[in-house]
């Protein structure tokens, strides 16, 4: 496998506030790429990082080739980058069809219909509330239809951000079946945050271990789990 992305040196964070320290991570053409940690890490700023939400105070993030650190967030997506963020990740006053289109800004007009086929084909379930105002969905459908417009901007990497946080045991099988299902089918590269580990290591091929703004493990999901220090220690399981 070729590498899709690769993260040198990072430091990142919020104006004054330094989260992230001289972070080192890679992810390969369809890799699946699991950040865990505890509550407080900074992996939601490092998925911030890529996608440019957060500030790079030194350090390279190259995508592809090209390297994306300078680039300004609004341009982030036109380069392969899709987002399910945690929070705030749909419109609640749009239809479904409005927030897979607004999901697909980075594409000409005539490929918008082509493109939202092509999702829908992946995501089948979103097909039945087109019409529906998203806010008026359960949490689970709105985190489908979240995960088709992160989708819609033909992403060479999709970053997802803790997909069942909140969810019912239910609705998050159903996630992780799509995301997994997705990830089968397409091929597509990501990096995920999620704290229901059985679920994460059912997806990812790798695992960094996020603590306290630094790295301190890198490697194959069943290393990290037989690892019972780390496991106890950081992840609060045996």
């Amino acid at each position: 496998m070729s590498q899709l992305l690769r993260v040198q040196d990072l430091n990142a964070g919020y104006g004054a506030i330094h989260v992230l320290f001289d972070i080192n991570l890679e992810c390969d053409q369809g890799q699946a790429v699991a950040i865990v940690g505890p509550n407080g890490s900074g992996k939601t700023t490092f998925l911030n990082s890529i996608f440019r939400l957060a500030d790079i105070f030194s350090g390279r993030v190259v995508l592809d080739g090209k390297e994306i650190q300078r680039e300004k967030a609004h341009r982030i997506t036109s380069y392969g980058i899709g987002y399910l963020r945690q929070e705030g990740n749909v419109f609640p006053g749009l239809t479904v069809e409005e927030n897979l289109k607004m999901g697909a800004f980075n594409l000409p007009g005539k490929e918008v219909k082509e493109r939202m086929d092509e999702v829908l084909s992946l995501i089948k379930p979103v097909e039945v509330f087109l019409r529906r105002t998203a806010g008026t969905l359960s949490g689970g459908e709105r985190e489908m239809v979240a995960l088709a417009a992160a989708l819609m901007c033909r992403p060479k990497l999709l970053l997802l951000d803790e997909p069942t946080s909140g969810l019912s045991p239910i609705a998050s099988a159903q996630i992780a079946e799509l995301v997994k299902n997705l990830k089968d089918k397409t091929h597509l590269s990501m990096l995920v945050i999620e704290q229901n580990l059985k679920i994460m290591f059912d997806i990812v091929d790798k695992c960094y271990l996020l603590v306290s703004g630094r790295m301190i493990f890198s490697g194959q999901p069943e290393e990290l789990q037989s690892d019972r220090e780390l496991m106890r220690t950081y992840l609060g399981l045996s």
